[in-house]
This record gives structure tokens, C-alpha cells and sequence, in this order.
């Protein structure tokens, strides 16, 4: 289900993102481009790194009273 709304996006920023280049121009057109790119990689990579340090804490050995 959470790839659903990645779909909607993209379906819906490609349009826009060929409409911005046609009126302001390839520069800002590239530049709006590697904007949403960004924030389409950005999402999936924090998730992953959240639950990879929620495992890491989960799986930990805390330190004895002896050390």
C-alpha cells in the first residue's frame, strides 16, 4: 500500500514537471526535476535507516556492571 501514493506522485509530477519546462525553460525544468527526485529517494532511504537503527538498539547487548 505505501508504494501506492510513490505512484501517485509520480504519475501526477511528470505532467507538472513537463509543463514547468515548457513555460520557465529547461533550467529550471532540470532543476525542479532533481527537486522531486530527491524527495521521491529521500523517503524510502530515512525508513530504512530508521528501522535499521531500531534493530540495532533492539539487538544490542548493553554493557555489565562489571565492565
Amino acid at each position: 500500500m505505501a508504494g501506492d501514493g510513490f505512484w501517485v506522485v509520480v504519475a501526477l509530477g511528470v505532467p507538472a514537471l513537463g509543463w514547468m519546462t515548457f513555460v520557465w525553460g529547461p533550467g529550471p525544468g532540470v532543476l525542479a526535476f532533481a527537486l522531486g527526485l530527491s524527495v521521491l529517494v529521500w523517503q524510502p532511504l530515512d525508513a530504512w535507516r530508521r528501522r535499521r537503527e531500531a534493530y540495532a538498539r533492539a539487538h544490542s547487548v548493553p554493557p555489565t556492571a562489571a565492565e
